[in-house]
């Protein structure tokens, strides 16, 4: 006989591998987040745990820019700390920093458990299908400003999910766009809201993911010829609908026809009966109905 396992042992033993992988959840923290009524985020798939490697880019130089700006190495988790192993010495936070030419040293870039807290944001305030941020503050001090005067000012990471028809997102660019604060882009069907109904692996199948300013709410809006929620289907529900009721009218139009037949072909019997009756009525009396003797 199978013996089970009770879930005080499983739960210990999940401790136990998260304590040596160094990766504890941030059980205070939700990866969902739902800014309007008709748009919800979740982002809960996207997240890391215990030896799953975390995602990590190295970028740095701004295109288009006079300036050329320095290269760093990200690694990084989605609503919970990094995962794997890190250099010694280093702090196991949401987001990590590295110098690419001295890879040892790392500097917290944002902690989703600051003082401060990691919150959530549109990337369009107006159109929440544009995309979600997710921002992590609290990080190490940057020890000058934007000035470059000596100044400690706490790193910020910024992770902006834009709403594409990608199933694996992967980190595309990793900018410091304002100073100490270090922004990472993904495209993913992630950062759409859930709304949007997602085909297989497709966002919206043949359609396309769009907020409906009118009716407030995010969904499919389907290509012509197709329909449903996730756009997969090509027959049209307004169309069978009425049918139906049009094949209902006709039965109760067919039904009603057949009554006043039936009540007309009554009355035809009934005054041909009561036709017959007077004339045998009427000869029995001697005369005849129709010539009035």
């Amino acid at each position: 006989n199978q013996q089970r396992i009770p879930m005080r042992i499983i739960q210990g033993i999940c401790a136990v591998a998260a304590v040596a992988t160094g990766v504890i959840a941030s059980d205070d923290f939700s990866c969902t987040y739902s800014p309007v009524p008709g748009a919800t985020f979740d982002l809960s798939p996207l997240e890391r745990f215990y030896t799953s490697p975390s995602y990590d880019i190295t970028d740095g130089n701004i295109p288009c820019t006079t300036e050329i700006e320095s290269n760093y190495t990200y690694t990084f988790n989605v609503c919970n700390d990094v995962t794997g192993t890190i250099p010694d010495g280093c702090e196991r936070a949401a987001a990590l920093q590295y110098p690419v030419d001295d890879p040892d040293t790392c500097y917290a870039a944002g902690r989703i458990d600051g003082d401060t807290g990691a919150s959530w944001s549109l990337l369009d305030e107006t159109d929440p299908t544009v995309g979600v941020a997710l921002t992590y503050p609290d990080g190490d001090d940057c020890h000058h400003n934007a000035e470059h005067e000596t100044e400690n000012t706490p790193r910020t990471f910024v992770l902006e999910f834009f709403c594409a028809d990608v199933a694996y997102p992967a980190p595309e660019s990793a900018y410091e766009l304002s100073h100490c604060t270090y922004t990472v882009t993904m495209s993913s069907f992630f950062g759409c809201p859930t709304e949007c109904a997602v085909a297989g692996r497709s966002l919206c199948g043949n359609g396309h993911c769009a907020w409906d300013a009118n009716r407030e709410e995010a969904y499919c809006f389907c290509d012509d010829g197709y329909y449903g929620d996730d756009c997969s289907s090509t027959s049209d529900p307004d169309a069978v609908s009425l049918d139906t009721t049009t094949i209902g009218m006709l039965g109760t139009l067919l039904a009603i026809s057949l009554v006043l037949m039936g009540v007309v072909l009554f009355l035809v019997r009934q005054i041909k009966a009561y036709r017959r009756d007077a004339s045998m009525y009427m000869r029995l009396q001697g005369g005849d109905m129709d010539s009035g003797v």
